[in-house]
């Protein structure tokens, strides 16, 4: 059997578009990007891909969590952001309230020390089941942990996340560097120093 070179790049193309459709999914809340329609042959002996999906992400990304306990001591927030500050980008809850995490705490596995009495002023940042990214937040380190509170806590990177109960409006940074443990984060869950 003989092929031609122009035969084995179809064919080989092919077999990419095919892997590529077994690839998983992430689930996002904007319309998903168009396949590509097919190949067309050029009449060089080249193929080209037409109406190829853009390499870009879409730009929200949802993830949904086991909610906790709806009495648990926290604040629950259906979005993470990402603003600009003087301490660059950081991550900020779906108000628009700066996100902290305490080096008090340990991040991997991901713990909180931060309850009774610390919950007044550094409150929990918690789900209620989704929550939706910015697309400068990789999905990947989004996770939860569960508080012995009744909470589920978001976290990112591990942190744990807080609020601090003096930032009183949106893009205020009133517990930055606060007694050197509370840090703002950015947007791919670096502690900001």
């Amino acid at each position: 059997m003989k092929f031609s070179l122009s035969t084995s790049v179809i064919v080989a193309a092919g077999a990419i578009f095919v892997g590529a459709l077994a690839a998983p999914s992430v689930h996002h809340t904007a319309a998903p990007a168009p396949r590509p329609a097919g190949l067309k042959a050029a009449a060089s002996s080249e193929v080209r891909v037409v109406d190829a999906p853009s390499a870009k992400p879409s730009p929200k990304t949802t993830l949904t969590f086991t909610p906790g306990q709806p009495n648990a001591p926290g604040t629950a927030t259906a979005a993470l952001k990402v603003t600009g500050s003087r301490y660059g980008p950081i991550v900020v809850s779906d108000q628009g309230y700066a996100v902290y995490m305490s080096d008090s705490d340990s991040q991997n596995p991901p713990k909180s020390v931060c309850y009774n009495a610390c919950t007044k002023k550094w409150i929990p940042l918690l789900t209620s089941g989704e929550v939706t990214l910015d697309d400068a937040i990789p999905s990947g380190v989004v996770g939860t942990l569960k508080r012995w509170d009744g909470g589920t806590q978001l976290t990112l990177r591990g942190w744990p996340l807080y609020l601090f109960v003096n930032d009183k409006q949106p893009g205020e940074i009133t517990g930055h560097n606060k007694a050197l443990h509370w840090q703002v984060l950015a947007p791919d869950g670096t502690p900001i120093p």
